[in-house]
């Protein structure tokens, strides 16, 4: 934007890139992006608090919501189908392969 032909309109859009002054090598290298923009986004995450742990892994947090999966996961049921019913002995398996078939209409 410093060429004064550009700046007074005399350009045609065709040769934009022939006047603009365009540097050989950027100003800023993958290092500088990476310090720059992305440590940040690890270190401090998107939002406040939502950031990498210090603490290696498994973390407090992590532990805490594996507990939390375990309890959950160990007050819920499991829907009994016929294949269980099947492998339990209390289904036969024509009774299993007819459900199974009944899926597929």
């Amino acid at each position: 934007f410093t060429c004064p032909d550009f700046r007074a309109g005399k350009t045609a859009s065709n040769e934009t890139f022939k006047k603009l002054d365009i540097p050989l090598h950027p100003t800023r290298g993958i290092a500088n992006m990476l310090q720059d923009q992305v440590a940040p986004v690890m270190v401090k995450g998107y939002r406040p608090g939502e950031g990498i742990d210090a603490d290696r892994f498994p973390t407090t947090r992590v532990v805490s919501n594996v507990e939390d999966l375990h309890t959950q996961l160990s007050k819920s049921t499991a829907r009994t189908t016929t294949f269980t019913k099947f492998a339990r002995g209390t289904a036969s398996y024509e009774d299993y392969i007819k459900e199974l078939r009944g899926q597929l209409d």
